[in-house]
């Protein structure tokens, strides 16, 4: 074997033994720096329009707004394995169910990641359970179960059923919510 075959050759490298080669030293950001332009370019600003221009956004939606910004403060392997960011599809298709589903008297909405770069979306209150996984593709899948077992909802949101699945989802989400208020 000769010395070159033990050696890696690529830019940085050269097949003179004992020879040094490098790129003079060029400025980049520090890894501080770039987490920071990573999260500051990642952030979902929710804002209401009304009759009279922008209005202050109500609590319920500040809450999801802050809630999916921390999703999106999650790097690449956030899980300490292969999981991805948060993509933008799924984030998009999450919004967008949230948006139809939630009222102002809404139980506060739970998210969580899921490894694909989608989110896990649920209400759990009293046994009663309404779960939507948006996958990293975008395509949500929605459960609603009552306490005594009976599917409410179950099916893909992107259907020719998706109108009744919201619809009975949305009253789910609405019985669960106040019946959560009477305990």
């Amino acid at each position: 074997m000769t010395l070159l075959d033990d050696r890696p050759l690529n830019g940085l490298t050269t097949p003179y033994p004992g020879a040094t080669y490098g790129w003079p030293s060029t400025p980049s950001l520090t890894t501080t720096e770039q987490e920071s332009l990573r999260r500051s370019s990642r952030r979902v600003k929710l804002a209401v329009a009304g009759p009279m221009g922008a209005q202050q956004l109500p609590q319920y939606l500040k809450e999801i707004e802050r809630k999916i910004n921390r999703l999106l403060d999650l790097s690449a392997g956030w899980d300490g394995r292969r999981a991805a960011c948060t993509t933008s599809t799924a984030l998009t298709a999450t919004l967008q169910v949230l948006l139809q589903l939630t009222t102002p008297d809404s139980l506060p909405v739970q998210l969580f990641p899921l490894p694909d770069g989608g989110i896990q979306i649920e209400w759990h209150i009293s046994g009663n359970s309404l779960e939507i996984e948006v996958d990293g593709d975008g395509e949500a899948f929605v459960t609603a179960e009552s306490s005594d077992g009976q599917i409410i909802a179950e099916g893909d949101l992107d259907s020719a059923s998706t109108q009744g699945l919201m619809r009975n989802a949305r009253k789910f989400l609405a019985h669960i919510s106040r019946s959560a208020v009477t305990l």
